[in-house]
């Protein structure tokens, strides 16, 4: 492996472009929906809560995560529509409370950060 100089890192600097947002399939939906990078201290503040003991606070800190990183979910009058009390009602009501979906945009969303829960169960 080869070590890296300074013109290297550089040149990386200059070609780093993070991906800001992504579209994720949802077969519960039938459709895709658009997840967007949030600051990484936010998720990392998100994702804490995912470790939680309680099963309902783990389902919260979901709907919080895909939330913050699904823009279209945060339109007042989507929210209305559905008769959300609280804005992250609408993740469990426009996903019809799937957890397949939940999890495919939860795993999606990590990978902005060089996270993949998919090979993390794996092993």
């Amino acid at each position: 492996m080869a070590q890296m100089t300074l013109e290297d890192l550089l040149a990386k600097k200059e070609g780093q472009k993070t991906q800001q947002t992504a579209l994720v399939y949802l077969p519960g939906l039938g459709g895709e929906l658009e997840i967007q990078r949030i600051p990484l201290a936010r998720y990392m503040g998100l994702t804490g809560q995912l470790d939680a003991d309680a099963p309902d606070r783990l389902l919260d800190a979901q709907y919080e995560l895909i939330y913050a990183c699904c823009p279209i979910l945060r339109n007042p009058q989507l929210q209305e529509a559905y008769a959300c009390r609280e804005p992250t009602e609408i993740v469990g009501k426009v996903l019809n409370e799937n957890l397949g979906d939940m999890n495919i945009l939860v795993t999606e969303i990590s990978k902005f950060y060089g996270v993949n829960l998919e090979e993390d169960l794996k092993n």
